[in-house]
């Protein structure tokens, strides 16, 4: 009976981290060009905080509401670059700062062996351009099955309010990453468009190679 009892007691401690889901923030491996995208706790949406979970029940089509994404300048002291609202194109941070600041629960990195990293990493430091307040809300009302293009609602199918036109020479974090690495229709593709597309395999060139 003891050996029964500590048997279990084994498999229970080797099974629920592997349900946890793999390794904590602090352990992911970046290289220079990888692309990191983000999962937070609540979500910004228009004047409130919803929490994630809301659209991930919601929507069938989002395993995981990834609503922040990143550029990898250097995978050894983890400096990430985006858009953000306070600095515009090329904000600067760290994969460091990003874990401290406990707004994230998820990480998923992607890569693509194929990328001039250092053609998509001049890019990056060159670009300019203010926050694009404008796209950052237009994604907002894609993302909110108002008018779903089919049923159950499959949010952020319906792409007209993204395809308003707007200044291409500002970014917001998805964009501008998307830009640097030459993500097809960067202002109007969402972070879970593109992990859904990998997963489906109609994203060929990029992998996953880090779940955190």
């Amino acid at each position: 009976m003891k050996k029964i009892l500590a048997t279990t007691v084994l498999t229970l401690l080797l099974v629920i981290p592997s349900l946890a889901g793999g390794d904590s923030l602090e352990d992911a491996e970046l290289k220079e060009g990888d692309v990191c995208i983000w999962r937070p706790e609540e979500f910004k949406h228009i004047g409130f905080d919803c929490p994630s979970i809301v659209y991930e029940s919601f929507c069938p089509n989002i395993e995981k509401l990834w609503s922040h994404v990143d550029y990898v300048v250097d995978g050894e002291t983890g400096e990430i670059m985006t858009a953000d609202p306070f600095h515009g194109a090329g904000g600067t941070s760290t994969i460091e700062s990003r874990v401290e600041s406990e707004t994230w629960t998820d990480l998923i990195i992607i890569r693509n062996p194929n990328l001039d990293v250092e053609a998509a990493t001049k890019l990056a430091k060159s670009l300019e351009g203010d926050y694009d307040w404008l796209g950052y809300y237009l994604h907002l009302i894609d993302l909110t099955p108002l008018f779903p293009a089919s049923l159950p609602p499959y949010c952020s199918k319906f792409v007209l309010a993204r395809r308003i036109s707007r200044s291409l020479q500002n970014y917001h974090c998805a964009s501008f990453t998307f830009t640097v690495v030459g993500i097809e229709k960067p202002h109007i593709t969402t972070p879970f468009d593109v992990i859904n597309g990998i997963n489906d395999g109609t994203i060929t060139d990029w992998e996953i190679v880090g779940t955190y």
